[in-house]
């Protein structure tokens, strides 16, 4: 086991999560079951040390049951989805028919019950169908967009896995914020509490601008904590490992840069928050429930990483609870 002396990763947004979170649980446990997401022991006991029902009760942790229960369900189906997609690897034919049949459940309301992806397909259209009744239809719109540039950005891996080529570190950078998954999840923090943005503001320059920047901080903190796992598995979709090999750094060094970079991006996210709010150019009354819910995304997600979920095997010894920082990771050889 080797020891990793890191810089510290900084959040300075206060800790929280949600007095629902056992009965979050115990639904999305009954959810799992009936949708047959885990269906052997292996993915059963992989699911219980994820603690998916943690990751969103500390990011929308204002939000109702039904919402909060909607969600969970959503980021547990992205995180089975992905798991599949990487298990494909280069396996373009299947990957193409996967992306499709889940196309056809949010454009068509279609599944097929005799397909190999039939229990994802059919989780999908019930959490779609449940959206549908609390949306209005440009939300649904934009989803349904957000959630096809999230498809589309998977086959761009496909393509790469395929020709054994991990991408440029300028082009993976311009990918990360799809292949995440992050616009369709930021998309449910207006469902929390139904507070709808117009068009005009959540397509304005600024506001999308934040977006982003809270995207990219998740990202790296996302490919700071997992690298190890996606090393393991000849995953090459993470920025530390691209630089590794694209700058030929040390695995400390390509992590104290990212990390160093993540610190920036969630500084960068501070200013452009309080200019937003403060600037006047900007107004509306659900805005500050929104930006709020992107501060949630940062440093609910960091939580979830560290200190709840089993998932990326990270061990934390140094704990802040004002600002959140580690300082050492552990990495199995």
């Amino acid at each position: 086991m080797e020891q990793l002396h890191l810089p510290q990763i900084c959040c300075p947004f206060p800790a929280s999560i949600s007095h629902q979170l056992d009965d979050v649980h115990a639904h999305n446990m009954y959810w799992v079951q009936q949708f047959s997401l885990a269906p052997t022991p292996q993915l059963m006991a992989a699911y219980r040390q994820a603690r998916f029902p943690w990751f969103v009760s500390r990011i929308y942790h204002t939000a109702g049951y039904l919402e909060l229960c909607l969600a969970c369900d959503f980021c547990t189906w992205l995180f089975r989805v992905d798991d599949l997609l990487e298990q494909l690897g280069g396996n373009k034919r299947q990957h193409e028919r996967m992306v499709q049949e889940m196309i056809r459940v949010l454009e068509q309301g279609q599944t097929s019950v005799l397909s190999e992806q039939a229990a994802l397909a059919a989780g999908l259209m019930d959490i779609w169908e449940r959206m549908k009744t609390l949306c209005p239809p440009g939300w649904q719109r934009r989803f349904i967009n957000n959630m096809k540039n999230l498809f589309d950005a998977t086959c761009w891996e496909a393509d790469n896995r395929f020709a054994a080529q991990p991408p440029g570190i300028a082009e993976y950078i311009k990918m990360r914020p799809y292949t995440s998954a992050m616009y369709p999840c930021i998309d449910l923090i207006e469902m929390m509490g139904q507070s709808w943005l117009p068009d005009e503001i959540r397509l304005h320059d600024a506001v999308q601008q934040l977006t982003l920047t809270c995207i990219e901080a998740v990202c790296w903190i996302n490919d700071l904590v997992s690298f190890n796992k996606e090393q393991r598995i000849n995953e090459p979709h993470n920025v530390v490992l691209l630089l590794q090999g694209e700058h030929h750094l040390s695995p400390y060094d390509a992590i104290r840069e990212v990390t160093e970079v993540c610190n920036e991006t969630i500084r960068h996210f501070q200013f452009l928050e309080k200019k937003l709010l403060t600037g006047g150019k900007v107004v509306h009354k659900n805005l500050p429930h929104y930006t709020a819910g992107l501060r949630s995304w940062i440093r609910g997600n960091l939580d979830w990483s560290l200190f709840d979920t089993e998932r990326y095997g990270v061990k934390v010894v140094k704990r802040d609870e004002e600002y959140l920082s580690f300082s050492k990771i552990f990495l199995e050889e």
